[in-house]
């Protein structure tokens, strides 16, 4: 929007109205989509921060208490571990982009 909208304050009766061109309007409406778009934009954005961080607080416990034997792997392997809590964490967020 390259100049706010010039609105005139009318009354009618005894009920005020607010009047402004067509192209004001036009012009208007697309600022309020665009405001739209970004908020949406930011909730995914925040989601994804979120799953991040969740993620990131899983990866310090295991740091911190290590893990046990698992799948396939002969011994306290924490690679596996905070591979394990990546994996998992690519599948919340295929499934929360999906």
């Amino acid at each position: 929007m390259s100049r706010p909208p010039k609105a005139h304050a009318v009354r009618v009766g005894e009920t005020d109205i607010v009047v402004m061109g067509l192209d004001e309007y036009e012009s208007l409406l697309g600022a309020r989509r665009q405001a739209g778009a970004q908020a949406s934009r930011i909730k995914v954005l925040r989601l994804q921060l979120d799953q991040a961080q969740a993620c990131l607080a899983a990866i310090e416990e295991l740091v911190r208490a290590g893990h046990t034997v698992g799948d396939g792997c002969a011994q306290d392997c924490l690679g596996c571990a905070v591979t394990a809590a990546l994996s998992a964490s690519h599948v919340q967020r295929d499934r929360a982009d999906g």
